[in-house]
């Protein structure tokens, strides 16, 4: 299975939030700004050197987002709004 990993299930798994625990195990599929807006919450919330310890910790595979990603998520978002979705 293959999960896409937003900066709120990034900043969960660093808490230890039981919830998260079963994705640890699975490769990090994630984008480049999300894991900007990852190590940027790390760094105001906890230290450097614990953003830099993630950053090492963590096997990331970063994926392009294109134009019609985000068209297409938008659109998927607001069909689904009262699910409210991330």
């Amino acid at each position: 299975m293959i999960y896409f990993y937003d900066t709120y299930a990034l900043i969960e798994i660093l808490r230890g939030n039981p919830k998260y625990k079963k994705f640890e195990d699975y490769k990090i599929y994630t984008s480049i700004m999300n894991f900007y807006e990852f190590y940027y919450s790390v760094l105001k919330e906890f230290t450097e050197k614990t953003a830099k310890d993630w950053r090492k910790q963590l096997d990331l595979i970063f994926i392009e987002i294109r134009e019609e990603d985000i068209v297409e998520a938008s659109e998927f978002r607001l069909k689904n709004i009262k699910e409210k979705l991330s």
